[in-house]
């Protein structure tokens, strides 16, 4: 049994969905593992040394985000190497800060093995640099249970057709393109949006947040929650008909993964993150940003039957991939091997 530590970076008096994945892989590899986990503050140029004394017990690094970790994963190599890195890169990483950053040219380099969350994320690398994919593992992000009950479908019951949009107000989600489609549907028309998410520090200005405000306002087929706790939030997806991720950019939707956890049919933009979580011929993807395709989309959801038939098909075959032991057996396998 191994010592490995999970390095997750944050912003101060921040929360971080880095956390959330930490805590998630720490569970699930110590049935294999000894873990030891460590935050550390991007923001710092050199890796404290109460961090530093703890990520020298560990025989295997797991470092989250190539550029906001650079620090800790700089400080490995140059103090424990040959002993093994793991990079698990993220959204911005992949579709943002590669292949220009530094810091995150460097991580990249230094990994043993590069973890991503879905397969389009292999063909971003091959296309930046082929030992870059050569080094890359698909893992999935699993979803612990047990899950709120699916409701019956709002259609049926209440005459309305219930997309969920799960995405705190930050440009790079799109978070109102629902809501914008909704406008330029027929007036027999019955989809509602009901979102759930709060302001984030990258909406400058808080536009988003006042653009949310205003559309509830004006917009009767649109519902905003604001942010809600996890369980909340889950309910409100357990009542969806859809879920809807509409984002620019995504290295692979946690949100995506719950859906599909809860048997929810997942729609959205065609970029990597739903391309390689749901596959190609998924026929639920509309062009990025396109609110007249995504209202199209709405009205054939609505009427065609044999449409959402297949999404919840989809989604039913999806499911085993949203298993914890999955996840659980990639994670401890790849440790296993680099060892």
């Amino acid at each position: 049994m191994a010592k490995v530590a999970i390095v997750s970076p944050v912003l101060p008096q921040s929360t971080s969905g880095n956390d959330v994945t930490a805590n998630r892989w720490a569970q699930l590899i110590e049935s294999g593992h000894s873990v030891l986990t460590v935050q550390v503050d991007e923001q710092d140029e050199s890796l404290p040394s109460d961090s530093a004394a703890t990520l020298g017990q560990a025989e295997v690094l797991i470092a989250l985000h190539g550029r906001r970790s650079a620090t800790a994963i700089q400080w490995w190599r140059d103090q424990q190497s040959p002993k093994p890195l793991i990079v698990a890169l993220t959204g911005t990483d992949l579709y943002s800060d590669l292949p220009d950053d530094p810091a995150t040219i460097a991580s990249t380099e230094a990994a043993d093995a590069v973890i991503v969350l879905q397969t389009e994320a292999v063909a971003r690398l091959q296309e930046m640099n082929p030992a870059w994919a050569a080094k890359a593992q698909v893992i999935r992000q699993s979803v612990a249970g047990p899950h709120p009950p699916r409701q019956p479908t709002r259609l049926q019951v209440e005459g309305e057709f219930r997309v969920v949009v799960l995405a705190h107000l930050r440009p790079v989600k799109d978070p109102l393109l629902c809501a914008r489609a909704t406008r330029l549907l027929p007036p027999e028309a019955t989809v509602t949006i009901h979102h759930a998410g709060g302001g984030m520090g990258d909406d400058l200005g808080g536009d988003l947040v006042a653009q949310a405000e205003r559309e509830r306002e004006e917009n009767p087929r649109y519902h905003w929650y604001g942010g809600l706790d996890r369980r909340a939030a889950k309910e409100l997806l357990a009542s969806a008909d859809v879920l809807a991720c509409t984002s620019i950019s995504e290295g692979g939707a946690n949100v995506v993964s719950e859906a599909i956890a809860l048997g929810v049919p997942v729609i959205g933009t065609r970029m990597d993150g739903n391309v390689g979580l749901l596959g190609a011929d998924h026929p639920g993807l509309v062009p990025v940003g396109d609110s007249e395709a995504l209202a199209q989309l709405f009205v054939r959801l609505e009427s065609d039957k044999t449409l959402l038939a297949e999404l919840q098909d989809r989604t039913d075959a999806l499911q085993p991939l949203t298993e914890p032991a999955t996840e659980q057996r990639a994670l401890i396998n790849l440790v296993d091997e680099l060892l």
